[in-house]
């Protein structure tokens, strides 16, 4: 969870989002960790991975992490609010917001400034990962209050349904308000980024 490491000391590919879990606190680990002992075991194997050369070479991994892999635990912004600092702890760590909205580079790395700019979802086949940040082609419109209700509910301020957000809501939708709330005060203070135009919500 907080390095990237298999349990016989083999890199993991970042796939598994050890980039923001990284800044976990150790207590909260260990509690994700007896909660998941609870979860009942699953019948269906585990997929082999179908990287193409040289990603299939999980040595490499470790240069990626050289170059991208910074690991610390979470530190409060004396400068800021409570919630504020909530919120980045939840959006920077176990909800890793930016691992899917942040473009990133040939080898996978996110572009340095762009963090939660927008970029291409590659799972869904050209949908793009909305513009976070509260610029013209993102989320400017929207208030604190917009950024939580869709937390919890899943519905914009549009009244649209995202399909690319359906399982990150099936997560969100359980935090407490106080946390959802936090978590929308981080958001929308974000500094305006400005994405390629296509990622508008609403």
């Amino acid at each position: 969870m907080k390095r990237g490491t298999g349990k016989n000391g083999e890199h993991l590919y970042p796939a598994f989002p050890y980039s923001s879990y990284s800044l976990l606190k150790t207590s909260d680990v260990r509690d994700l960790w007896a909660y998941m002992q609870t979860v009942p075991a699953s019948a269906t194997p585990s997929k082999p991975h179908e990287l193409k050369f040289p990603f299939s070479i999980r040595l490499a991994v470790g240069g990626w992490k050289f170059l991208y892999f910074k690991p610390h635990e979470f530190v409060a912004d004396a400068t800021k609010s409570a919630a504020w600092n909530r919120g980045a702890y939840l959006a920077e760590g176990p909800a890793h917001c930016a691992e899917c909205h942040s473009p990133r580079n040939a080898l996978g790395g996110v572009e340095a400034g762009k963090e939660y700019a927008g970029a291409p979802n590659l799972e869904k086949g050209g949908r793009f990962a909305s513009n976070i940040t509260p610029s013209k082609d993102g989320i400017g419109d929207w208030s604190e209050q917009d950024i939580t209700d869709f937390l919890k509910s899943g519905t914009d301020k549009c009244f649209n349904e995202p399909e690319g957000m359906k399982d990150v809501v099936a997560s969100t939708s359980k935090y407490s308000d106080e946390d959802a709330v936090a978590m929308g005060v981080y958001i929308h203070a974000l500094p305006v980024k400005d994405g390629n135009g296509k990622q508008k919500t609403c």
